[in-house]
């Protein structure tokens, strides 16, 4: 791939996502070795979650 869409990869959940899944069935890695790679997926949860919460506010009538 063109190096600027390589560059772009490391900012997207999924990159990481396939990675974790690629250790796992190919390589028949564990948890331990994957450990970055979920905990980058977790903070992307907990960042869209906020994000989430932030942008829906004002539809929300509580």
């Amino acid at each position: 791939m063109v190096d600027w869409v390589q560059k772009i990869g490391y900012v997207l959940p999924l990159s990481y996502g396939g990675d974790a899944l690629s250790a796992i069935m190919v390589k028949g890695q564990g948890v331990d070795d994957i450990k970055l790679d979920l905990g980058i997926l977790l903070l992307f949860v907990v960042i869209f979650t906020i994000l989430n919460i932030v942008g829906l506010k004002k539809y929300r009538k509580v």
